[in-house]
């Protein structure tokens, strides 16, 4: 019998694309999303329409405060406050955490299908990630590399290889994210990619791969534009290892700055034919049809 699924999300996303983050979603058999807009006057919610199914929260600094964070607190921090909120708030059944640019695909089946098939003594179920890939030369699929070891990421990143080995060849996080079932305890925190009591003891979760059939889509990079626009905040948080900090600080101080930079960025995530057929013929490569997730859903910048 399905049960309740929440979906929980921090959004600062085009209208468009929030529309299709919740309608993917809706099909994967989310029954509930609790939203909340960093931004407290986020056109977004607006454009929602009221629907039954979806709490939109503003944040403000009364909607921070009910949350038990001040809202000048760091992101991070208030990401974490506010999920643990929406995941106290959820009905009996399952709750996941996402970002707005990550899509949750399952092979043959939704999500609500993989969770209501869980063991009962299964508590948390975490899926890895897929890292989206530009491919300006095919505009039918989406293209996701995942894992790679050590030979590959030499094959395909002739700079870069060796800044890419902690996180397996991702420019983002490798850690994938959770769904967890509600009611275990009022000392139950939700963090970024698990849950844990009290912040400190994780909870045993299930670890699906994509041997598994189950991948989070994670479409980290959103055109050259964008990703530009986001560097300095990257630069500042933990967006990046130190090796590759320290490659772009010095391209920002290059005499022509801009081009150093595409150059950078064109080697960690815009892939031609060659280096998709590399990943391809590694088995590390994951296609997946516009159609199935939504050119706007997606968010992409297509003029990268």
């Amino acid at each position: 019998m399905a049960q309740n699924l929440t979906m929980a999300a921090i959004l600062k996303e085009p209208v468009d694309t929030v529309r299709g983050f919740i309608a993917y979603h809706r099909a994967q058999g989310v029954t509930r999303f609790h939203l909340c807009f960093d931004d407290p006057d986020d056109p977004a919610v607006e454009g929602l329409g009221g629907a039954p199914d979806v709490i939109a929260e503003r944040g403000t600094p009364d909607f921070w405060a009910r949350v038990g964070i001040g809202a000048d607190k760091a992101f991070p921090m208030r990401q974490n406050h506010f999920l643990t909120y929406a995941y106290h708030a959820a009905p009996v059944g399952w709750f996941a955490a996402l970002d707005g640019d990550e899509y949750f695909h399952l092979d043959g089946r939704t999500l609500a299908e993989e969770l209501d098939a869980q063991e009962p003594e299964t508590v948390a179920v975490t899926i890895r990630s897929a890292e989206h890939v530009q491919t300006p030369q095919d505009g039918a699929c989406y293209h996701f590399r995942l894992p790679q070891p050590r030979w590959l990421r030499q094959a395909l990143y002739s700079n870069l290889a060796g800044h890419l080995r902690t996180r397996e060849g991702f420019a983002g996080h490798i850690a994938g994210k959770s769904c967890t079932r509600t009611g275990l305890g009022s000392r139950v925190r939700i963090r970024q990619h698990w849950a844990a009591v009290e912040g400190r003891d994780l909870i045993a979760a299930r670890i699906m791969t994509h041997e598994d059939g189950a991948h989070l889509l994670h479409f980290v990079d959103r055109g050259f534009a964008n990703w530009r626009a986001k560097l300095d905040w990257r630069l500042s948080s933990r967006g990046y290892v130190d090796r590759m900090k320290t490659m772009l600080l010095s391209a920002m101080e290059a005499d022509a700055p801009e081009a150093e930079l595409w150059k950078i960025y064109a080697e960690l995530h815009v892939f031609g034919p060659e280096r998709l057929q590399v990943l391809s013929d590694a088995g590390r490569l994951l296609s997946v049809p516009v159609a199935e997730i939504g050119r706007e859903a997606s968010g992409l910048d297509r003029a990268a």
